[in-house]
């Protein structure tokens, strides 16, 4: 693939309004076949210095076609990212091409290592514990991130239920949500036939004696109000199985 100045500009607005943090950005690559690791290749924390960057190493190393893929199969409801694939897939008209999307094609995306199911009064702290996921490399699913706007909400909903490989159950000062009373229902029906940890997760404006459903109260708890034990470290091993604690 080779790009003129204004499609480099293109692709940097697609890549930089499909992932909106470097450590989102650094989730793709890593999952994707690029085979590199961002920090060696870029550096600095302006996402639009490091997406710029980022495309001339592609670039220069012949992998633009590898990095818009993968970008693609990661985000493929992102509109302006969605445009230039299309654009492309219209202008290159050689049976050489190597971009091997077909137009109108919807790549699955991979399995999210956990749901962040919440109230939505408490969704900024809930962002900022799945931002720290993604830092440790773990994939979760948030709808502010993940649902589209203009697009009905809930066969994805359903699709996560069904395929999400874990659940967190967020309680703060607000208590759980009518949404997510729902959610928890459907979570906990379909992860106790497919044997997945469903994690109820106390964040630091939870009050002392949280009301937590009755079928929860034989779960263990990360608690976000204690030092100790690390509840990150908790989280982490409910979601992936890895016990970091005394690392």
């Amino acid at each position: 693939m080779k790009l003129s100045g204004s499609e480099i500009k293109e692709l940097r607005n697609a890549l930089t309004d499909a992932f909106r943090s470097k450590a989102k950005l650094k989730m793709m690559i890593r999952e994707s076949d690029l085979d590199i690791n961002l920090e060696e290749i870029v550096f600095g924390e302006n996402l639009n210095d490091v997406v710029f960057e980022l495309i001339n190493w592609a670039e220069s190393h012949n992998k633009l076609d590898a990095l818009v893929k993968a970008a693609y199969q990661e985000n493929p409801n992102n509109a302006k990212l969605r445009a230039f694939v299309n654009r492309k897939l219209e202008t290159e008209h050689s049976p050489k091409s190597s971009l091997k999307l077909q137009k109108g094609e919807i790549a699955l995306q991979s399995q999210f290592d956990v749901f962040l199911c919440h109230n939505s009064q408490d969704k900024p702290e809930v962002q900022k514990i799945g931002n720290q996921l993604i830092e440790l490399e773990i994939r979760p699913w948030l709808d502010a991130w993940q649902l589209r706007p203009g697009f009905p909400w809930q066969p994805e909903l359903e699709r996560q239920v069904k395929t999400s490989k874990s659940v967190a159950l967020f309680v703060g000062s607000s208590g759980l949500g009518p949404w997510q009373k729902q959610e928890i229902e459907a979570f906990m029906r379909e992860f106790v036939e497919r044997k997945c940890p469903v994690i109820p997760v106390l964040l630091p404006t939870a009050p002392d004696k949280p009301e937590l459903p009755v079928f929860l109260s034989g779960h263990m708890w990360v608690d976000f109000r204690q030092l100790q034990p690390e509840p990150m470290k908790q989280l982490i091993w409910g979601i992936t199985g890895k016990n970091l604690n005394g690392i």
